[in-house]
């Protein structure tokens, strides 16, 4: 079996890692935004937010028109000259004078009320208008996904297809050394030797001029004493 045919192989599975790599965030995009997703869920916080305080609103404008109303329903009997009697007189101007201070207090509750009210309303504007902004950006980037999601497809299938090739002309053995070593060197298996000093091109530590002259002479599979890998000379 001949190195470059492993070194190859190597330069495959990289290219076929970056590539399914990448597809897997093409993918994630068409299936969703993360972004969109939290947008989507706040909207939703703020909307049953936003109610709550327009119920309670509605409550302070209900509590200080009934208070309204009967400071009016006083008023006009105390000015209408149907009460005579001096201690009823004096417990209705008492009266007014309590749903006044009363209507006072309403006022202010409706009043923080009202501001409460208008900040949901704000909020819920701000996210919403985000969020359609957000969404109109990925309908508008939908079909370049798709687009690269079929030539990402198309590539590695191709990179499979150039791997299927290769795998029957090397030896089981040394396939599986090679795997293990993607697995556990970070994706880098075969490392090009500096033929000049007889370094590893992974860790560049050095190795024997014997295990140089076996590589050359042999084609053999010779790893390097500190990392591993597989030495190879170009």
């Amino acid at each position: 079996m001949s190195l470059k045919l492993l070194y190859e192989l190597q330069g495959i599975d990289q290219l076929r890692a970056e590539k399914q790599a990448e597809l897997g965030e093409v993918q994630a995009a068409l299936a969703g935004d993360a972004h969109i997703t939290e947008l989507r869920a706040r909207a939703e916080r703020i909307r049953a937010a936003r109610a709550e305080r327009n119920a309670l609103l509605r409550d302070a404008q209900n509590a200080a028109q009934q208070i309204e109303t009967r400071i009016r329903d006083i008023e006009e009997r105390l000015y209408g000259g149907t009460i005579s009697n001096a201690r009823d007189l004096e417990a209705m101007q008492a009266e007014r004078e309590s749903l006044r201070g009363r209507l006072s207090a309403a006022e202010d509750a409706l009043l923080e009320r009202m501001l409460a009210a208008e900040e949901a309303q704000d909020a819920l504007e701000s996210v919403e208008g985000a969020l359609q902004e957000l969404e109109a950006r990925r309908e508008a980037q939908l079909p370049q996904l798709r687009e690269r999601e079929s030539a990402l497809s198309g590539e590695l299938a191709a990179l499979n297809q150039s791997r299927a090739e290769i795998i029957p002309s090397v030896a089981p053995g040394t396939l599986a050394t090679y795997e293990t070593l993607m697995a556990s060197r970070g994706g880098q298996a075969v490392s090009v030797a500096d033929e000049v000093r007889s370094v590893c091109g992974a860790c560049r530590v050095a190795f024997p001029r014997s295990d140089l002259r076996r590589i050359k002479e042999t084609d053999a599979v010779v790893q390097c004493d500190n990392c591993r890998r597989i030495l190879y000379l170009e």
